[in-house]
């Protein structure tokens, strides 16, 4: 489910999971205070981990002193135009279970003109029908985390 080939093939999977795991706290801990009071006295090299929460930059933790080896929540990527976003933004998509979509690929997707059904276009020097269009760019207007 954290592999890019299998996200690319179905989002769905990886957000189901990301459904139980998102941080439900906004509340951080007396450590993550201690590591904030080390930046402050200039104590702090660096802070690595494995937690996807965030909880360090609630605490206070500068991003420059804080390397997230597995990634995190804080931001999400278009698959598509690369439009990053907070993670803030697609929290509750995340947790009522829908697949973040990006808003920008939305927005354009929403003004352009309808094609007729049937209708045939040239894509990658092949020939196809335009009868699946909802399903044409699926995976490029999904939002990563």
């Amino acid at each position: 489910m954290f592999d890019i080939e299998i996200f690319q093939h179905d989002p769905g999977i990886f957000y189901s999971f990301a459904k139980q795991i998102l941080p439900s706290t906004l509340a951080y801990s007396p450590t993550h205070a201690f590591l904030k009071l080390l930046q402050e006295k200039d104590k702090l090299l660096r802070v690595y981990t494995q937690n996807i929460d965030n909880l360090e930059q609630l605490a206070g933790v500068k991003d420059e002193k804080l390397v997230q080896c597995h990634g995190s929540f804080a931001t999400a990527s278009c698959m598509r135009c690369k439009l990053q976003v907070s993670g803030d933004e697609i929290r509750e998509d995340i947790l009522n279970g829908e697949i973040p979509k990006c808003p920008a690929c939305e927005t354009a997707r929403e003004q352009q003109p309808k094609k007729a059904k049937g209708k045939k276009r040239r894509r990658n020097d092949d020939w196809d029908d335009d009868d699946d269009d909802e399903d044409d760019d699926i995976i490029e207007g999904i939002m990563k985390v």
